[in-house]
């Protein structure tokens, strides 16, 4: 010990000062010199929970310098004049301050932060003690009626500002329904919305805190004010947009760390799935990979048919891929994919991920200049879509425009006229659902005044009368537009 440390452990003098560091005079040589080495590694390790002294450092092992009353003398437990380890330990903690360092000295700045995670903990430690259902660790329908027209609406804001309010009115009426539930993933997915969009939230600032008053007051009347929620969405709104990306990191931390805890192993896996997306939105897409290859490791091998949990962590290994622009692996992933979303005769089975995945290989291929292998995914995702109601109409759209393009670029204008005319229906079929009521709107003839050239051009009279019918609207000749027909007229006025 003197050669090592500087210093006689063996020494009755030092007992004194052991027990001020909590440790007990009957401890063994073993534990006392255990003891000793880690109070040497202190100043080099960060650690929050080190105590230190007004001057910022660490407080146990400075008190090995501290001269100890030895029969009337004071005598030093290590020589000062030596330079040993622990003295090189305390020049480089000085150099170099930990974590605690720089929490203390910024105590101000990071105490909403800090009283957030310490909520969020709380709110964890207590959900898995009290919660019976496993399928509240899940992405469930109410989190997506909230955080799917939210991350819509913060694309809009900029474009589409009356769509966008449209979307924000959506997800507030969500949120009722949403707090009821209180399910695990709302902390996160919330956080994970600001710090995805954080340069738009901090541009449209007003709109995120009249946002997040509305939460918070919500959650404060339906849970009570000491509610982990309610203080927790309390405190975001105090936040800026730039320090939510940095807490987020840290969150992320947190949730990983507790989703692991979670009994149920297909529960678990799906929080942590949870905490790919919010690495990806703070951290970065090569962060996410990472994470997302060890969650597919974890779900290996492949059930038949696969579970719920294999699906979904194969469905953002590929969206991270195809974001990498790593087209190789993207192209065997969602080859994987759509495999398991057709029947024994290679029909679509009505599965909407099967879609998307269709939908994702045409975009590559399309973007890669491999134009039949396109025609061939988008025919086959088309055809599954206009029998499945859960795939968006966005993408839809998004999927006729190119596959017009393909036709169009292979000369293939039988096909494309063929095309045209199942899409028009489908058209139909989407704004059928609106109500017109309020009379003539310029952004309404517009719509009919295409579909009626896809009806001219492509359709059959039958068809052109099918679209009179069923809207009232007529061609005007002598005024060369559109305009209702007058029974249309009384009918709405009615």
């Amino acid at each position: 010990m003197r050669q090592e440390y500087g210093f006689d452990a063996t020494d009755k003098m030092y007992k004194s000062r052991l027990r001020n560091w909590n440790m007990r005079k009957n401890y063994t040589k073993q534990l006392k010199e255990e003891s000793i080495r880690r109070l040497t590694l202190e100043a080099s390790e960060p650690n929050p929970d080190l105590l230190l002294d007004p001057c910022g450092r660490p407080l146990l092992l400075h008190r090995l310098w501290r001269p100890v009353q030895c029969r009337g003398q004071r005598r030093c437990l290590i020589d000062r004049t030596k330079r040993s380890g622990l003295q090189q330990g305390h020049q480089t903690s000085r150099q170099s301050p930990n974590h605690l360092h720089l929490r203390t000295s910024l105590i101000v700045d990071n105490q909403g932060s800090e009283l957030l995670l310490s909520y969020a903990q709380n709110y964890y430690s207590w959900y898995k003690s009290e919660v019976d259902s496993e399928m509240r660790y899940f992405y469930t329908p109410e989190l997506a009626d909230v955080f799917n027209p939210l991350t819509s609406a913060r694309y809009d804001l900029s474009t589409d500002p009356i769509r966008a309010f449209q979307l924000l009115n959506s997800c507030c009426s969500g949120f009722q329904v949403l707090l009821k539930l209180q399910p695990f993933q709302l902390l996160q997915h919330l956080l994970g919305e600001l710090a995805a969009g954080a340069l738009v939230w901090q541009i449209h600032r007003q709109i995120r805190t009249l946002l997040l008053d509305f939460f918070a007051a919500l959650a404060i009347k339906m849970l009570g004010e000491n509610h982990p929620i309610a203080k927790i969405i309390g405190l975001l709104v105090a936040i800026e947009s730039e320090e939510v990306v940095h807490l987020s990191s840290i969150f992320a931390a947190l949730l990983e760390d507790n989703a692991k805890s979670i009994a149920n192993k297909q529960a678990s896996l799906m929080v942590q799935l949870s905490v790919v997306q919010l690495t990806k939105a703070v951290q970065g897409l090569d962060a996410a990979w990472v994470l997302c290859e060890r969650m597919w490791t974890a779900v290996q091998p492949i059930s038949t048919p696969p579970s719920h949990v294999q699906l979904t962590t194969l469905e953002a290994l590929s969206t991270i891929s195809i974001r990498r622009e790593d087209y190789s692996t993207t192209e065997k992933l969602l080859k994987m994919r759509t495999r398991w979303s057709v029947d024994a005769t290679g029909r679509p089975n009505g599965d909407s991920g099967g879609i998307y995945a269709c939908i994702d290989l045409g975009l590559m291929y399309y973007r890669l200049g491999r134009i039949n292998e396109s025609e061939e995914h988008y025919l086959l995702a088309l055809e599954g879509a206009l029998e499945c109601e859960e795939v968006a109409e966005a993408w839809m759209l998004l999927t006729i425009d190119h596959l017009e393009d393909c036709f169009r670029r292979m000369g293939k204008q039988e096909l494309l006229a063929q095309l045209k005319r199942q899409i028009f229906f489908f058209r139909l079929a989407v704004d059928g659902a609106l109500q017109y009521k309020d009379g003539l709107r310029e952004d309404e003839l517009m719509i009919f005044a295409d579909s009626r050239l896809f009806v001219e051009e492509y359709g059959r009279e039958e068809e052109l009368a099918q679209l009179q019918n069923k809207f009232g609207y007529v061609w005007a000749e002598e005024l060369d537009e559109w305009t209702l027909r007058p029974s249309s007229l009384e009918t709405n006025h009615d």
